[in-house]
């Protein structure tokens, strides 16, 4: 049968029908510029149990459980190496997208904001200008070193919707 479809495609063994790669989906030009040169940076405990809507006090319809400003600027520079990191090493997941972290950084009077969902491997970005800059995959790399930071500002981290005890 393989011989079949094989010469049917034009195909022979010695060149196999191979997929055609996707191409890596990379957090947005812009976006990744005022994160690489964060002059401010905010880091967002987020309940991913449900989005709560568009209500004062949430982050991007996201209730915030508790949020810790990053002030040293090395750990600003390597929290966006590990988010670029793990966008360009991962291929994502199924997008359950219930998103536990946001990050909102400024540069040069622009914003970014970065809503991430570990569970699944996907990063949605509010570029520049409130831009929605779609949906990136993301490594959860990164993960440790965002709830470290927030349960050391004593800030609660949100449950695992995905566990069912």
């Amino acid at each position: 049968m393989f011989q079949w479809v094989a010469r049917l495609f034009g195909r022979t063994e010695k060149s196999p029908i191979r997929l055609a790669s996707r191409p890596k989906r990379l957090i947005p030009e812009a976006a990744r510029k005022v994160l690489e040169g964060a002059e401010t940076m905010i880091v967002h405990s987020l309940d991913p149990s449900s989005p709560a809507g568009d209500i004062p006090g949430n982050f991007h319809d996201w209730r915030v459980l508790g949020s810790v400003s990053v002030e040293c600027a090395a750990t600003r520079a390597r929290i966006a190496a590990e988010m670029i990191a793990a966008n360009q090493a991962s291929d994502g997941g199924p997008k359950c997208f219930n998103a536990t972290h946001g990050i909102r950084v400024a540069s040069q009077g622009q914003e970014v904001d970065l809503l991430a969902c570990f569970w699944c491997s996907w990063l949605e970005v509010i570029g520049p200008d409130g831009v929605w800059g779609g949906m990136v995959p993301v490594g959860s790399g990164p993960k440790r070193m965002l709830d470290r930071l927030l349960r050391k500002a004593g800030v609660p981290l949100g449950k695992d919707p995905h566990r069912w005890i």
